[in-house]
């Protein structure tokens, strides 16, 4: 066995790249959150990433926000690809 981050990893001999992708999947899962944008008026939600990304005045309805955010963390969605995919959301 061997310790990556929180979660352990047990080695096979004929598994270790499947094991390796599941661990760096389950470690970089959480890349996006929910904000609340205080300075726009009215005041609404917007998404930040761990790098720094930020998208600003999404929706005022959080769970709507939310739910776009679950999507992206779930999809593993590149930060290059945040703002297409938050206009497209946005004309839905």
């Amino acid at each position: 066995m061997r310790k990556k981050g929180r979660i352990w990893s047990f080695y096979q001999e004929n598994s270790n790249w499947e094991i390796e992708e599941r661990v760096c999947m389950r470690q970089n899962h959480m890349m996006y959150r929910v904000f609340l944008d205080k300075a726009s008026r009215p005041q609404m939600y917007g998404i930040r990433g761990r790098n720094g990304v930020c998208v600003k005045r999404i929706s005022t309805d959080f769970y709507e926000v939310n739910r776009l955010v679950e999507c992206c963390n779930s999809a593993g969605l590149s930060p290059l690809h945040l703002a297409d995919v938050v206009d497209d959301f946005r004309r839905s």
